[in-house]
């Protein structure tokens, strides 16, 4: 009796890992899915100094405008995770924005700290070195840009605030 009891024992234990890791792909699976639909997920991220923080989140939100989070935003609203801050929304051919609040952390600090973000369309440039096709169109007209097989250019801006009423601004253009 004994004999048949371990085995039992053993049995349950393997039909016990095997189910916990049937839960762990099931749990990862509905993250993966969560995380695709939302399409931008800003992570909190730790840095030194509030000027790192500033620079780090323009990196990041190049690294979305590299994956096409933002190419679109002429023509559609902004992605989730972010708001439309276009000055003129009656004017279809004004410059594009989208801003973001994106948390860090600094070392020594166990605050979250924000940094208010902002990616604008720009334009279009057909060549490196020639001046930009801007957004706005004249006489009415209205403007759409292809991202997909044109560089565009993007003004990526960031105010990172931090303890003690410090803050820190950094600006950039990036062409995709």
């Amino acid at each position: 009796m004994k004999r048949s009891s371990k085995r039992v024992k053993g049995s349950v234990l393997f039909l016990t890992l095997i189910l916990s890791l049937i839960g762990l792909i099931l749990i990862s699976g509905l993250f993966m899915a969560y995380y695709r639909m939302l399409k931008v997920i800003f992570p909190v991220r730790i840095y030194s100094n509030v000027r790192e923080a500033a620079s780090g989140t323009v990196t990041l939100l190049a690294s979305y405008v590299d994956k096409g989070t933002f190419s679109r935003i002429d023509q559609e609203e902004c992605p989730s995770g972010t708001k439309d801050i276009t000055q003129d929304m009656s004017n279809s051919s004004a410059v594009r924005c989208c801003q973001a609040e994106i948390k860090f952390r600094l070392v020594g600090y166990t605050d979250v700290f924000p940094a208010k973000a902002t990616v604008c369309l720009l334009g279009i440039s057909s060549l490196a070195g020639y001046s930009a096709s801007p957004v706005v169109g004249g006489g009415g007209m209205t403007l759409r840009l292809n991202c997909d097989n044109t560089p565009c250019l993007y003004s990526i801006t960031t105010t990172a605030f931090g303890p003690q009423g410090t803050s820190s601004y950094v600006e950039s253009l990036y062409v995709k």
